[in-house]
């Protein structure tokens, strides 16, 4: 929409930037050297920031074509002849959402520093408020390889079990918990079928209202509950 552009014998400065991509309007600033050929060679820089934007939003901008598709196939690229446009990028730099969407569950206070080369884009550091908690992290997606691959680790403090619980449309558990984990797969559509990992869960103050044990107990209450998953072979021990 505008920005202020300065031209330099070797490098291209964007400020004020205000444009429209993904669904959602953007602010930032963006440097382009000048002068070294091909995209790949051409390290970009920015700062980028947005008020609200989904991932599903995010998929259709990168890849028009898979507009019909689900939102988790976002990273499949299966019967593309020649490498997306953003897969040749090498940038780098930190992104800002004051909302972000993801499959129905909304985070907010959204940030992270994103780095694009080789066909591998690596999301470091990412903070954001979700479910009434905290979350930190990182992910990883080589999309070098076919199908492309997704790691990813992380932790997540004083979630919310009933919000967990409202998200599902079931009020099933309540409680607050703590967690990490620790995540690697195929991209596409099987992730979790495919997915090797491990969590970790610790709980206090849950209540389960669908189990009763003994007549007239009420719903079983825990003060503290503690556990460790393995996802292995689409299975979860």
């Amino acid at each position: 929409v505008s920005a202020d552009i300065q031209f330099l014998p070797d490098a291209v400065h964007v400020v004020h930037l205000n444009a429209n991509a993904a669904g959602t309007a953007w602010t930032g600033s963006v440097d382009l050297p000048r002068g070294c050929g091909t995209p790949d060679a051409c390290p970009i820089h920015f700062a980028l920031n947005t008020n609200k934007t989904a991932l599903s939003d995010v998929q259709q901008w990168l890849n028009p074509n898979s507009r019909k598709r689900p939102w988790y196939r976002v990273l499949t690229m299966s019967g593309e002849t020649h490498p997306a446009w953003w897969t040749t990028l090498h940038a780098s730099g930190r992104v800002t959402a004051g909302r972000f969407q993801i499959h129905g569950i909304e985070t907010t206070h959204v940030s992270a520093n994103l780095n694009v080369q080789d066909g591998k884009l690596r999301l470091a550091g990412i903070t954001a408020d979700v479910l009434e908690g905290k979350y930190h992290g990182d992910w990883n997606v080589n999309f070098s390889k076919t199908p492309a691959v997704c790691a990813g680790a992380g932790e997540l403090a004083d979630i919310s079990l009933a919000a967990i619980a409202n998200a599902m449309n079931d009020g099933w558990v309540t409680g607050t918990a703590n967690a990490s984990y620790e995540l690697k797969g195929p991209c596409p559509t099987d992730f979790w079928r495919s997915a090797e990992g491990k969590l970790h869960v610790d709980v206090t103050d849950a209540l389960f209202p669908h189990v009763m044990i003994g007549d007239g107990s009420g719903a079983l209450r825990a003060s503290h509950v503690k556990g460790q998953a393995r996802l292995h072979d689409g299975q979860i021990e």
